[in-house]
């Protein structure tokens, strides 16, 4: 038996067939050992379908193929779906330091009072390195914060499925999930945060 908690990972990809290989890639190659992840591809038009499942293939994680019904619905079926006791979710244009979910969960364990763990992010285009952020952090009762800005880069979040289920997922009715999500979790719950760039935007 693995003694530490499950972590489920969801991607929702659509139409990323340059990027989505390293997606997925910066998951399987996780430090951490006790991974579920699944993939849905959301109607894509390109070829990222093909390329997810022949990685399916040789990885062996949960892979579905569906009409498009946007990032919202795609996210909590994911979710729905999974058997871990944390969430992390990543775009399929983005990509984590190896390290991300290890670090995370350690954080987790030493925050009792927080189902919330997110992560300093780097941004980057096809050419260089852009920024680095947040530069500043707000940990432990963030609500007055994100309420103003949110500054959680959305694809560092990890929380727990108890806070996912309190919350009743993301909204579906928003096209733009990270802002309402992170809000909602801020009433709920501390955040706490591994202040190093794990998460590449």
């Amino acid at each position: 038996m693995n003694s530490l908690p499950l972590v489920s990972v969801i991607i929702p990809c659509y139409n990323h067939e340059k990027y989505v290989e390293q997606s997925i890639l910066s998951v399987i190659n996780q430090t951490y050992t006790n991974i579920e992840l699944i993939v849905i591809d959301d109607g894509s038009k390109d070829n990222s379908s093909k390329i997810i499942k022949n990685m399916q293939k040789k990885f062996e994680f949960t892979f579905i193929s569906q009409k498009n019904q946007g990032v919202c619905k795609t996210l909590n079926q994911g979710v729905l779906l999974s058997k871990g006791k944390y969430i992390a979710i990543i775009a399929s244009d983005d990509y984590w330091d190896t390290s991300k979910i290890q670090k995370q969960i350690e954080e987790i364990k030493k925050n009792q009072n927080s189902e919330f763990c997110f992560t300093q992010a780097i941004e980057f285009d096809e050419f260089s390195k852009k920024r680095m952020f947040p530069k500043r952090f707000k940990i432990g009762n963030v609500l007055n914060f994100v309420f103003i800005k949110d500054f959680i880069p959305a694809g560092s979040m990890m929380f727990s499925r108890k806070l996912f289920d309190r919350l009743k997922g993301f909204n579906e009715n928003l096209k733009v999930e990270d802002w309402d999500f992170v809000i909602r979790s801020a009433a709920n719950t501390e955040f706490c945060a591994v202040k190093e760039p794990l998460l590449y935007y």
